[in-house]
């Protein structure tokens, strides 16, 4: 009889757990049933969790998008567990989302990557409101200006020269020879970003010991952040505190793990620019020279923090690469490339490419 009634009281307690979750459900989606300018929806939407199961199969999220967009047009709606989201894909839309209209898009939807990886949405891809247009402003100004793009593109060219330099010397002469090909353009990426952005370089032939620690550290907390980044917490899409705190996927507590590590390597470029002053300026010697603590009021984010969370950022923009290596490359044993895709704002591979391959220039222009 015991056992019946316990039985009877979890089933009485899990009716009344998801009445609860059904009324906040309705509450947060009957005002977008009431206004037939909305865009169109996709059918299906499950009582509390929307779209979800919609969004949740094998296919990377920005193809699902695409085919939705395919069917429903370049501006959809989504319901996203309890919120409503706007789905836009064409370059007209945008436009006049963010450029025409742009004071009323100034705000961001509360996300565990806006509070956790980017310091409570200090980042200009997380803001809300003025500060994002501050934002905004600096970075088209400082970071996309002509003259930063052109002094970008010589870093660039100079950057893969001297990789493909070293790839060339290590393989020793044994050619063809496999590499792992996705590891080598990580490792042109990483040199570039840190080169922009901090003045320095992460070669391989940097020192030893620290230097040694902090690259692989550096480039695996990268990874780390685009792949938390792209993935999706439960409690973001249904704000009920409990599964916030409870964290059962356990994303919350890697974002605060990866954002206290790239906040301390980033102190130390930091401290090495207020140390060192030197000609020749990279980004952080900008951001600090352009951002002091009358850049925002009272109610914006202290002065390091912003320079941080916009570091942090720019790492990941400056992730996308494209550059002609000077190596003729095929497929071990010309098997079927892996494409497939994984997790992640970057649409990082799932498993690392390897390729074979043989210099098509003369020794030479390697070497010089």
């Amino acid at each position: 009889m015991n056992i019946l009634l316990l039985h009877i009281r979890e089933i009485i307690s899990t009716l009344l757990f998801l009445s609860f979750l059904y009324k906040l459900w309705t509450k947060y989606t009957q005002k977008a049933t009431h206004h037939n300018s909305s865009p169109p929806q996709p059918f299906g939407a499950w009582p509390i969790i929307g779209h979800l199961p919609l969004l949740g199969n094998k296919i990377h999220l920005s193809r699902t998008l695409a085919n939705l967009s395919d069917k429903y047009g370049p501006i959809f709606t989504l319901r996203l567990g309890m919120q409503n989201a706007v789905v836009v894909s064409s370059r007209e839309a945008v436009s006049e989302c963010f450029t025409t209209n742009d004071k009323f898009f100034a705000s961001r939807p509360k996300s565990s990557s806006g509070e956790y990886l980017v310091y409570d949405y200090a980042s200009f891809g997380f803001a809300n409101g003025p500060y994002w247009r501050e934002m905004r402003k600096l970075v088209t100004l400082e970071v996309l200006s002509a003259r930063r793009l052109e002094s970008m593109k010589n870093l660039r060219v100079s950057e893969i020269a001297t990789s493909v330099r070293e790839l060339y010397v290590g393989t020793k002469g044994k050619w063809p020879c496999k590499v792992n090909i996705s590891r080598w353009i990580d490792q042109v990426a990483l040199n570039i970003i840190v080169k922009t952005i901090a003045g320095k370089r992460y070669g391989n032939n940097v020192g030893g010991g620290e230097d040694v620690k902090e690259v692989e550290n550096f480039r695996t907390l990268i990874r780390e952040f685009t792949y938390l980044s792209g993935e999706f917490v439960i409690s973001d899409v249904i704000p009920i505190r409990v599964l916030k705190w409870m964290d059962v996927q356990g994303h919350i507590k890697s974002m605060k793990r990866v954002s206290k590590e790239l906040d301390g390597i980033i102190e130390k470029w930091i401290d090495e620019h207020v140390k060192c002053k030197r000609d020749e300026q990279d980004f952080l010697d900008v951001m600090l020279s352009t951002i002091d603590d009358k850049f925002m009021d009272s109610d914006g984010p202290p002065r390091l923090t912003i320079i941080k969370a916009t570091v942090v950022v720019s790492c990941i923009i400056n992730m996308d690469l494209c550059f002609e290596p000077g190596f003729d490359l095929a497929a071990p044993g010309n098997r079927t490339v892996d494409m497939d895709e994984g997790i992640g704002i970057t649409m990082p591979r799932v498993n690392p490419l390897e390729v074979v391959i043989t210099p098509r220039l003369e020794p030479q222009l390697y070497e010089n």
